[in-house]
């Protein structure tokens, strides 16, 4: 079981998605899954979950951001979750930051 699940939901995708992603994967934490729930969207990523074991994408039909972040959340596996949209790209070290923080037991949410 994967210690983060990192959650984007996808309603437009495109370039900025596959930014995003990248930035998930260039993460120096690397015990991650990444869930991508495309809500309505069309893009093709089957290169990318072929590649890449820890990525799965979900497709629905278009139901909105909130209730995409949830499916997403809801597949988690792990117990901590990050989310990122898919026009924004994380800072090569934001995982490892926050699983450490996370590591105090009396840190609750980051």
């Amino acid at each position: 079981m994967p210690v983060v699940s990192v959650v984007i939901p996808s309603f437009r995708g495109g370039a900025f998605l596959r930014d995003a992603i990248v930035s998930v994967q260039s993460q120096t934490f690397q015990d991650w899954e990444l869930i991508i729930v495309l809500d309505g969207c069309e893009d093709d990523l089957s290169q990318i979950e072929r590649s890449d074991d820890r990525v799965r994408v979900i497709r629905q039909s278009n139901r909105g951001e909130c209730v995409s972040r949830n499916v997403g959340i809801g597949h988690a596996r792990s117990k901590l979750i990050a989310l990122l949209d898919d026009d924004d790209r994380m800072l090569p070290d934001r995982l490892q930051a926050q699983v450490d923080v996370m590591n105090d037991e009396s840190v609750g949410v980051c």
